[in-house]
């Protein structure tokens, strides 16, 4: 097809962690992308969120990764 869908979960009471699925067609640091993606929740079991996110895909390879921030 023409998305990719990269599916992980977390929990669902960490409100200072911010996850982000980026994409690259390399792999620079400076390369890493969010635009385009869009996240939904799926399942949340009180303990842990399902979260299925949809890249386009695009013509060339991808790199996909999920980068977790917290303060």
């Amino acid at each position: 097809g023409n998305t990719l869908i990269f599916t992980y979960t977390r929990p669902s009471l960490a409100p200072d962690l911010t996850y982000a699925v980026e994409w690259s067609q390399t792999l620079p640091a400076t390369s890493w992308s969010t635009a385009g993606v869009t996240q939904q929740i799926t399942g949340d079991n009180g303990t842990t969120r399902t979260v299925k996110a949809t890249v386009p895909a695009g013509t060339a390879a991808l790199f996909l990764r999920l980068k977790v921030t917290g303060q």
